[in-house]
């Protein structure tokens, strides 16, 4: 299935501001419909790509990495990040259903990563009780 975008121009200026200032971001119209959620996480996933791989590396990671390991972490960025949104989206979804708790603790750390198309994978770091399931 195909989905329809709806982008907007001003939109996206606009949920650039906020997000760049840190103000309180707004639906369009009286409660967030699909497409509002959508154009807030496509600009919210520009903003985090935005900050490159370096960002986002635990702070054990030496800045002067090989070229060649540097190489493979940015080729493979883009899908780490979409795994990272889907893990965010999965343990949003456990608190909505009110199944979290019994395999979460109030914190959650973990190292998200996906090669290619499928493959993704959970590295516990803390507060994840059972992992099944969320890879």
């Amino acid at each position: 299935m195909a989905i329809m975008v709806k982008f907007d121009k001003a939109r996206a200026q606009y949920l650039l501001k906020c997000l760049a200032a840190g103000n309180p971001i707004r639906p369009e119209q009286e409660g967030w419909n699909g497409n509002d959620m959508l154009a807030l996480a496509g600009a919210c996933f520009f903003g985090a790509s935005s900050q490159g791989p370096a960002s986002f590396w635990p702070h054990d990671i030496p800045a002067n990495l090989h070229p060649e390991y540097r190489e493979a972490v940015e080729a493979n960025f883009f899908h780490d990040l979409h795994a990272a949104v889907e893990f965010y989206g999965h343990l949003t979804m456990l608190v909505k259903d009110e199944a979290y708790d019994a395999g979460y603790d109030a914190n959650v750390k973990a190292l998200v990563t996906q090669e290619g198309d499928v493959l993704k994978t959970v590295h516990p770091v803390s507060g994840i009780k059972v992992l099944g399931g969320s890879n």
